[in-house]
């Protein structure tokens, strides 16, 4: 299984990648949102986990052009933007699940379990 993660965050990047890979998931990671593309347009994913707030792109922008680019890989939104209107704005624009910062790593688990047990 593999997992696309576009945070910012180059340490949380780093930390989440080690223990998304003990869990036995193969991870890209990219910091940017000039650099999501790149890696949308050119892998294949079994799970996304996107944050909003990201240097060059915001996260619902790249969201945007994902379903546009017809991925229906699921999306987790993991940010710290937690209001309602931005859980609902991450939700509404085509995310498939969103965690608000700071999370549990098994809450994380939690939900990619949950979103692996869907049907493609």
């Amino acid at each position: 299984m593999r997992i696309l993660i576009i945070e910012d965050d180059i340490e949380q990047c780093a930390i989440l990648k080690f223990r998304l890979e003990k869990e036995g998931f193969f991870t890209d990671i990219c910091n940017d949102g000039e650099d999501a593309d790149y890696f949308l347009k050119n892998n294949s994913y079994d799970i996304i986990l996107l944050d909003r707030m990201l240097p060059h792109r915001d996260g619902i922008s790249i969201l945007n052009d994902i379903r546009k680019y017809g991925i229906t890989t699921p999306v987790i939104m993991v940010t710290a933007l937690g209001e309602i209107n931005d859980r609902i704005s991450g939700l509404d624009n085509g995310a498939d699940d969103y965690i608000v910062k700071p999370y549990d790593f098994q809450e994380l688990m939690a939900h990619i379990r949950c979103r692996l047990r869907r049907p493609s």
